[in-house]
């Protein structure tokens, strides 16, 4: 028997950053933030904004999108935070994506590490159980999900929406859903032994503006 409950999460504040190629400027929410698996590739080709127009539910959408016509980057409109409220439960990461010429594909990703920066799970929308979850191209609103076993050692959760190459993506709604089973199957998804920097947990805090409204 399974039996699921959603956290309430809370919001937080925003700061301003310029649209690169726009006239306009927009506001990067606070916590979110561009990466890359390559030091600064993130910051150099593409940017993150908060979109007031494009919206899946409410006032406000978040957009990763790219500034150069080169296919071979990726980037990541990203986010970190505390994993208390999910380690040693099974988790379902979900939300609503909309795309725009995206030429090698976008989805979600979702990470976990230990206090020592030991990756201790990890899963992406290029995963092989997970490659229907790679949007290209042109795409309306959809859901997209990554469900993941949190091993009881996490302490922090990174995650977000990652693009290849060129286009834009929207992301809204996100959600982080705990599924309880009376038994918790162990993760036995074989994992690369990596190590991150060891998380700062004093500045992590609990997932937050999830749907891009403050």
């Amino acid at each position: 028997m399974q039996r699921h409950t959603v956290f309430a999460l809370a919001s937080i504040t925003l700061f301003v950053v310029q649209h690169a190629g726009s006239a306009d400027t927009s506001a990067l929410p606070s916590h979110w933030f561009i990466s890359s698996q390559n030091p600064g590739e993130g910051a150099r080709y593409y940017v993150g904004r908060v979109d007031h127009a494009t919206v899946y539910s409410g006032l406000a959408s978040g957009v990763l999108a790219s500034t150069t016509s080169e296919a071979n980057v990726s980037g990541t409109l990203m986010q970190q935070a505390r994993a208390s409220a999910y380690s040693g439960r099974t988790i379902v990461f979900s939300a609503y994506l909309k795309t725009r010429d995206v030429s090698r594909g976008t989805g979600l990703w979702l990470r976990a590490d230990a206090a020592n920066g030991l990756v201790v799970a990890f899963k992406n929308a290029w995963s092989r159980s997970q490659v229907g979850q790679i949007l290209r191209g042109s795409t309306e609103w959809r859901k997209v999900e990554l469900v993941i076993d949190v091993p009881s050692s996490a302490v922090a959760l990174a995650y977000g929406v990652q693009m290849s190459g060129p286009g834009t993506v929207w992301i809204d709604h996100v959600r982080f859903e705990v599924r309880v089973t009376d038994a918790q199957a162990a993760d036995a998804t074989p994992l690369t032994v990596t190590y991150n920097a060891p998380p700062q947990l004093e500045s992590l805090g609990d997932p937050a503006n999830l749907d891009f409204e403050e």
